[in-house]
């Protein structure tokens, strides 16, 4: 199966449609770059684990979280090798 991991970040207070979105094809990649570019205070973040997308054009969403840490930690506990 072939998964991948989208974050969206902005700022809190934003409209969810200003937020950026990046995708990610494994977790060393994404840890690589939280290395460089870590979590700011000011921000809110979402963390999705995806196995894909249904016919109405929307992630099936495996493991999530909100921040960076909790997100690595469930994928870990999910057994999913990505």
């Amino acid at each position: 199966m072939n998964y991948s991991i989208l974050i969206a970040e902005g700022i809190k207070s934003s409209d969810y449609a200003d937020y950026d979105v990046m995708e990610f094809l494994s977790l060393k990649d994404l840890q690589k770059y939280r290395a460089s570019h870590p979590e700011k205070m000011k921000y809110k973040y979402s963390y999705l684990l995806s196995s894909g997308i249904r016919q109405d054009g929307r992630h099936i969403g495996i493991v999530n979280a909100d921040h960076f840490k909790k997100f690595v930690k469930r994928v870990k506990e999910s057994g999913i090798n990505i």
